[in-house]
């Protein structure tokens, strides 16, 4: 029997739950594989649903039956698949962080336990899930999970204090930032006895901490990493690189890093690389703290370095300058929160630059090469929030994305070896999701050097980006997304200039060289309804085009466009991320010639970096 329509339970109440079906709940869904009994809280709203995935593991039961012949093929298929039943796709709108956990608002935090469920196969959504596979089961054995000390160093919230949903959202969201998990989830269960009291289940999924990655030219260039995300259960990451190129001096180089996303529940990150190639020498050591959310009063970071690499100016061939600098920097910052979600916040931070080797400077040439002290004072009003979806930029895991709004003055004073200037700078941005119109954030920022009474080395950088709504048709759905960016130089007395992507360059490594830039971007992307046994497939077409000029921006003769398609496919099952293959036409002015591209890629979807507030710096030009 099959309820299409919502029910609500009277009383507590079990509900028979037959494989194939799917019980949606208003913020979690449970997926059987054989017929079970679920058991509801009185008053709580289900739907009862035939399985989307259901034919596609028939797909895969015939399958596998067939690969069954041999004990190589039954390895083969026990290595690339899983049963796809695990995952359904949210194809709910964008929903608020907080929302899940508002009917709890104000109750007592009983007692607090952990869950862990399998790295292959397991769910945070349904915790019932183990692995059927002989290789999910042979990898869940050997992973050592994120020791339970170290999520409750990541824990926001005690045993004895009041529930706050935002506080929920935002534990959520800071586990599933971690490196060493791929989700992450958190249940408030009222007590029978004392509705009054909930109990927390904070329910985890580690991702396979060990990994490498190959970057190859040919059997004479190619560098390689290894690494481990987790060592020992303790969230420290570890990596191993390895560098050659047989017509470099010298042809072998290697690299080390070691980070510690939070050091005894301080959330104080710790970086630490070592580098020697022929491309750089380096050792560095970073230690920072931001406001992660709006509770956190204090926050600061200290920088030390030392860097030996080659400049390459982009308006010069086959031309490379050796140097060799030091940079300490340290910065504080002080948050208020005046309203709930608002800050107002005030930092302060010194950087120190100092060229040891470099060619020849004067005031008025090789700028780039200025040893320079800078003391800088900023205040920021920032309001944030974040909602959470899913098939934004990736497939897979839940997607935290910020709303709200920020302001920011900045101020620095620099002091060179030539000459002091005063550097001055505004930044402003919002964020939001509209219903039934869809996600738009936007940031704008000036800044510029006050010096001999007229300003220079001033940017003026803008930002745009839209996503819509998942418009969902049948069992299909897309989103449609638009990236605009303008920047510009104002009085650049630096050595710096902007550029468009690299595959517009001459056979000579000549680059389109500009100080103005518009950059406007679409991209199409169509979620296919198909599923092999958990994999998914999505569609895209993305078109690009780039004016960049000295004078004349929008001028047809510095008009350059690309023009891609591709396909993105996601079997969680895989060790790998989402591979990419994509094509793009790359169509010149005169003077360039117009190429074409077709790569192989694995992709590695980026985090939303709207409404973040880092440390005070100058905005800067040439990215």
């Amino acid at each position: 029997m099959v309820a299409q329509e919502s029910k609500k339970t009277a009383v507590a109440d079990s509900i028979f739950l037959q494989s194939g079906n799917v019980l949606i709940l208003e913020d979690t869904f449970y997926l059987p594989e054989t017929d079970t009994v679920i058991f509801l809280p009185a008053g709580k709203t289900y739907k009862i649903k035939p399985s989307p995935y259901f034919k596609s593991d028939k797909f895969y039961d015939s399958l596998k039956s067939k690969a069954g012949n041999t004990q190589v093929t039954r390895m083969l298929f026990s290595l690339l698949f899983k049963s796809s039943s695990q995952n359904i796709s949210n194809k709910k709108p964008i929903t608020r962080g907080e929302a899940a956990f508002e009917p709890f608002e104000g109750k007592t935090i009983g007692a607090i336990s952990l869950v862990k469920v399998p790295v292959l196969e397991g769910s945070v959504s349904d915790t019932s899930k183990v692995s059927k596979t002989w290789y999910g089961k042979m990898l869940n054995r050997v992973h050592m999970n994120t020791r339970n000390s170290i999520i409750k160093q990541n824990l926001l919230f005690k045993t004895g204090e009041e529930v706050d949903p935002f506080q929920m959202a935002d534990n959520e969201r800071i586990l599933r930032q971690f490196r060493t998990i791929r989700d992450a989830k958190i249940y408030l269960l009222p007590r029978v006895d004392n509705p009054d009291i909930v109990d927390v289940k904070v329910v985890t999924q580690d991702v396979i901490s060990l990994g490498g990655s190959l970057e190859y030219s040919s059997i004479n260039d190619f560098n390689m990493s290894i690494y481990d995300r987790n060592i020992l259960g303790y969230a420290r990451d570890f990596q191993v690189s390895y560098y050659f190129d047989e017509h470099e001096t010298p042809k072998h180089g290697y690299g080390l890093q070691y980070r510690v996303p939070n050091f005894w529940g301080s959330f104080i990150q710790g970086t630490f690389q070592y580098e020697n190639a022929y491309f750089r020498k380096q050792i560095s050591a970073n230690l920072m703290r931001d406001f992660f959310t709006p509770e956190i009063k204090y926050g600061g970071g200290a920088t030390l370095r030392r860097v030996s690499e080659y400049y390459q100016p982009l308006d010069t061939v086959f031309f490379e300058i050796p140097y060799t600098k030091n940079e300490a920097s340290l910065w504080l910052g002080r948050s208020y929160q005046i309203m709930k979600r608002t800050n107002f916040i005030v930092q302060t931070r010194f950087s120190s630059t100092d060229y040891v080797e470099r060619p020849k400077v004067t005031e008025d040439s090789n700028r780039y090469f200025l040893s320079t002290n800078m003391y800088f004072a900023s205040l920021s009003l920032v309001k944030r929030t974040y909602s959470k979806s899913k098939l934004i930029r990736g497939f897979g895991r839940t997607e935290d994305v910020p709303k709200g709004k920020m302001l920011s003055l900045t101020y620095a004073f620099d002091n060179n070896e030539f000459y002091n200037r005063n550097y001055w700078q505004v930044k402003a941005g919002f964020a939001e999701y509209f219903k039934n119109v869809g996600y738009a954030s936007a940031n704008v920022g000036i800044g510029a050097y006050r010096y001999s009474n007229h300003w220079e080395d001033g940017v003026l950088n803008t930002y745009f980006n839209y996503f819509s709504p998942l418009i969902i048709t049948g069992k299909s759905s897309f989103r449609q997304f638009v990236n605009v960016n303008y920047v510009r130089g104002i009085n650049r007395k630096f050595e710096d200039v902007l550029v468009v992507d690299k595959n517009f360059e001459t056979d000579h490594e000549l680059r389109p060289l500009g100080k103005k830039r518009f950059n406007m971007t679409f991209e199409s992307v169509y979620f296919a309804p198909w599923y092999f046994y958990g994999c998914k497939f999505s569609f895209y077409n993305r078109n690009s085009i780039n004016w960049l000029s000295n004078d004349n921006l929008f001028d047809k003769d510095r008009l350059f466009s690309s023009f891609g398609a591709g396909v993105r496919i996601l079997n969680e099952s895989f060790v790998f991320p989402t591979i990419e293959l994509n094509f793009t036409y790359y169509n010149s002015p005169g003077g360039y010639p117009n190429t074409t591209d077709l790569r192989l890629f694995n992709n590695y979807p980026g985090d939303f970096l709207e409404m973040q507030i880092g440390r005070p710096q100058v905005l800067p030009f040439n990215n």
